[in-house]
Parts: structure tokens; C-alpha cells; sequence
């Protein structure tokens, strides 16, 4: 797992920032729905068929050192920033960048981050199975904590 953490005092009060950072910085990149399931490397990563004839993979992500947001205005400019990917070496297969994000749950400065589907742009089920992807995340909160990590995998198809 890689891990960078920047820190720098920005909007989000100072007595936030000092809270989020005294809890320490990590980052863990996982899957799930609706429970946080961690990732090695190496296991398999299975995808989901869609409703609309796609696929896609459940990311989550546990944390701490990072300033949660706001609860319920997704402009908030304290919410963290995430971005999440699946990709082949230097080619995104699916995911998104610097989304606003609001987190709930655990303390102040430790949460999960639950059931984001990363739809892959690829539909080719052959090409996807058994491919060797990296899940990679990314953090940014309003104090300027910056937190990435990633987990190597493979694709596997839906089981059921």
C-alpha cells in the first residue's frame, strides 16, 4: 500500500485541521457495499453485472487525518476531494476525480467511506477477466491533508 500525507492549514478551522491530524494519517483502499472489506495484493476484485448492461466494483475507503466536511451540502468547500480509480497501468478502466465528498461516521477525523461504484468504461468481459489492475485513491481535505493509497488486484467476473 503507498501512502502520502501533505499537510497544510487551509479554510477548514484550525481546531479541526489539529484534530484530523492528531489522529494520524492513513489511508486504506477496499471494497463493499455497505461493510468496508480490505483489499491485498494480489486477491481478486469482483465485478458487478449492472442493471444497464455494464460492469462495475464497489469502492471503499477507511481513513483518518482527514477533516471529514460538511453533512449535507455537497458544495461545502470543507469536504474532502476523492478520487478513485481502477487502471491498467497508465490506462483508467473506470472511477473519477476530485469529487466532493462528505464522509459520516466514526470520530471526527476517522472514517469509511462506503459503496462507491466505479463503472468501467470497458464492456469487453473477456479483456476484463483475469486483468491485473491497481484500485488507487486519493484525499484532499480543506486543511490540505492530501492521502493516497492503492491496492493491487485482479478482475474477476460476478459470481452470480
Amino acid at each position: 500500500m503507498l501512502l502520502l500525507a501533505l499537510f497544510a492549514c487551509d479554510p477548514a478551522s484550525e481546531q479541526a485541521c489539529d484534530n484530523a491530524q492528531a489522529e494520524g494519517p492513513s489511508l486504506t483502499v477496499g471494497t463493499g457495499e455497505t461493510a468496508f472489506e480490505s483489499l491485498n495484493d494480489g486477491e481478486e476484485l469482483r465485478w458487478v453485472f449492472g442493471s444497464q448492461g455494464g460492469f462495475h466494483v464497489w469502492g471503499s475507503l477507511r481513513a483518518s487525518g482527514i477533516v471529514q466536511g460538511a453533512s449535507d451540502n455537497l458544495d461545502d468547500p470543507d469536504n474532502p476531494k476523492v478520487s478513485f480509480i481502477v487502471a491498467d497501468g497508465e490506462t483508467e478502466l473506470a472511477g473519477f476525480h476530485d469529487i466532493p465528498h462528505h464522509v459520516a461516521g466514526g470520530s471526527p477525523a476517522s472514517w469509511e467511506y462506503l459503496g462507491d461504484r466505479l463503472i468501467f468504461y470497458e464492456t469487453d468481459e473477456d479483456y476484463l477477466y483475469g486483468l491485473p489492475v491497481v484500485m488507487r485513491a486519493t484525499v484532499a481535505d480543506a486543511c490540505g491533508t492530501t492521502l493516497e493509497a492503492e491496492a493491487n488486484v485482479v478482475l474477476a467476473g460476478d459470481p452470480g
